[in-house]
């Protein structure tokens, strides 16, 4: 009503069987997470060592973490998650993805701060024969951009 809007209807959370009720009766419906994946994201970064670890390995190929996954590497303060990130990725026989996110949540951090060996393998992919990952490869090196390297 504030700002003169009246054909949107802002809800508190309800009842799953109430927000199905809502989805069967609606023409658009609108659930964003981003609070929620912040504040999970928020959760994970203050999460001592060996659980970020296990956390990262147990839930970094599921899609529906990644964004969390990316927030809570922008929120932490040791870098304990992309080292796991990167460990991953080199210990596996075929590329992961793991140094995708790695990259992505650098990015989005205030202190961009890359250690070299996530550059290392991001370089082997950019100048593969993979046409796919030299493409993932060249989107994460951008988002490091302005980023420092450190040994």
């Amino acid at each position: 009503k504030e700002l003169g809007v009246r054909n949107v209807e802002l809800l508190d959370p309800v009842s799953r069987e109430k927000l199905i009720g809502y989805y069967n009766d609606s023409d658009f419906l609108f659930l964003h997470l981003n609070v929620g994946e912040y504040l999970a994201a928020c959760f994970l970064a203050k999460r001592s060592k060996d659980e970020r670890r296990k956390w990262i390995s147990d839930h970094y190929r599921d899609n529906i973490w990644q964004e969390t996954l990316r927030r809570a590497i922008a929120c932490e303060t040791d870098g304990c998650m992309v080292q796991e990130l990167i460990a991953i990725e080199q210990q596996s026989e075929l590329p992961e993805g793991a140094v995708f996110l790695a990259a992505e949540g650098i990015g989005e951090s205030q202190d961009k701060r890359v250690p070299q060996e996530l550059y290392d393998q991001l370089w082997k992919y950019a100048f593969g024969n993979n046409t796919y990952l030299c493409e993932k490869a060249a989107q994460a090196i951008n988002h490091l951009r302005g980023a420092k390297v450190f040994a």
